[in-house]
């Protein structure tokens, strides 16, 4: 829930207050956002990262938790094993509490690739991983908060595995409810149709309690891209879709949970739907609200800027709020790439935004809801963004807190240790 409203906020400055780094530099070093020295815990390094980890890559964040992917990171189980960071806020600052990754992880499993976090829970896709000798059949892990210590529960693997549908591709989390996307899962669709499942906890155990699928699937559909749940009702992203309009255009299909079944409920669809327009390629729930992003959707001049889409659930059904749209936007931005939603606030990442820092540095914007109706707020961008960031790959929001990943931002060296950046409103 918000602990901020869009009244209160929207005239409001929003500034960079942190950056969360994957390098091994020194993490007591710290920058003001014009790049001097201060004692201020601006930027908050991760330890030991490998450059090209691509830290960044997928974020969340609860209360006074952030969990950060580091799907390419080495160590400690080989080349692009992935890692995943845990950060904690105190005081307003937030540091580096632990670094997870699976007690059997191997190379290339690409762990971290998805990340959700709810309470003392965390859930982290793994999607390249070979499970039940199947190779990138993908796996999810459960990690579990004791004090300040995190530890692995459980190693989740769907009980129909087959080899390359990457479950762990997308995950959420809710309770005791995981919701893990198999976007490349061929059962019952056809060639990458996709697929999503349903696991629950009792009594500190896992089991899968249901496998999803769209009614009117299709081949390449890639049902499971992006997921969400929230008490008793899912969203899976179908981002190839086929709809009315015609083939991969995309589309979000909600299921609800009622007496331990789980069925689908609504097949949502953008108004203005286009062909190709990825709609469903991310996706985020907040009560009876879903933001979804569209990244190759267009805009009313016919650029493909990308869009998102807020729906709201009634008695009658679900509808469609608003199209985002950036006041800025640019054919190729991928605006829509990355979204967030709470209460008042939605953010939506775009990350080949070539404003301001140059070619596909990318960006993020943050929309809020008054009276109804989404605008426009602020545009967000790193005070040291360079080309090729790739900021706004990732996103989420929490009250007043937004987070955004910067995956290919360039360590030391120059490769792809990536960043996370913090941004909240000016005090003043």
């Amino acid at each position: 829930m918000s602990d901020g409203s869009a009244g209160e906020n929207e005239t409001r400055e929003w500034s960079q207050r942190q950056k969360l780094m994957a390098s091994d530099r020194d993490e007591d070093r710290t920058e003001d956002e014009d790049g001097s020295r201060s004692d201020r815990p601006d930027d908050i390094a991760a330890d030991e990262m490998d450059y090209g980890a691509r830290f960044g890559w997928s974020l969340a964040t609860d209360g006074d938790t952030a969990v950060v992917g580091a799907p390419w990171e080495d160590d400690p189980n080989g080349t692009q094993a992935g890692a995943a960071y845990v950060f904690t806020r105190s005081d307003g600052a937030w540091r580096q509490q632990a670094k997870l990754a699976p007690d059997d992880g191997d190379i290339r499993d690409y762990f971290g690739r998805s990340v959700a976090i709810d309470g003392g829970t965390v859930l982290i896709g793994a999607p390249g991983s070979e499970n039940a000798g199947r190779n990138r059949g993908g796996l999810a892990y459960v990690f579990i908060r004791s004090g300040e210590n995190w530890s692995q529960q459980a190693k989740l693997i769907p009980d129909d595995s087959g080899a390359d549908v990457r479950f762990g591709n997308s995950v959420a989390v809710d309770g005791d409810a995981a919701l893990i996307g198999a976007h490349y899962d061929d059962d019952p669709n056809g060639f990458h149709g996709g697929s999503a499942y349903v696991f629950v906890r009792s009594d500190g155990t896992w089991h899968q309690e249901a496998k999803l699928f769209a009614d009117d699937g299709c081949e390449h559909g890639r049902f499971g891209q992006a997921v969400a749940i929230e008490g008793h009702t899912v969203l899976v992203g179908a981002r190839a879709s086929d709809t009315s309009t015609g083939a991969r255009t995309g589309s979000v299909y909600v299921f609800i949970r009622s007496t331990g079944i789980w069925f689908q409920q609504a097949k949502l669809a953008p108004d203005d739907e286009d062909r190709g327009g990825n709609f469903g390629v991310s996706v985020d729930l907040d009560g009876t609200a879903a933001v979804i992003g569209a990244r190759s959707a267009e805009n009313s001049a016919g650029c493909v800027t990308g869009a998102a889409y807020v729906f709201d659930r009634s008695a009658d059904g679900w509808t469609q709020q608003a199209k985002l749209v950036p006041d800025d936007g640019d054919d190729g931005d991928r605006f829509g790439w990355a979204v967030g939603l709470d209460g008042e606030f939605a953010v939506v990442g775009a990350r080949y935004d070539n404003d301001p820092h140059g070619d596909r540095s990318g960006s993020a914007y943050l929309f809020t809801r008054s009276d109804g109706t989404w605008r426009q707020h602020t545009k967000l961008a790193p005070a040291d963004g360079n080309e090729g960031d790739a900021f706004g790959n990732s996103v989420a929001v929490e009250g007043v807190t937004v987070l955004i990943g910067a995956t290919f931002d360039r360590g030391p060296e120059g490769d792809s240790a990536g960043s996370a950046y913090v941004f909240e409103p000016s005090s003043e």
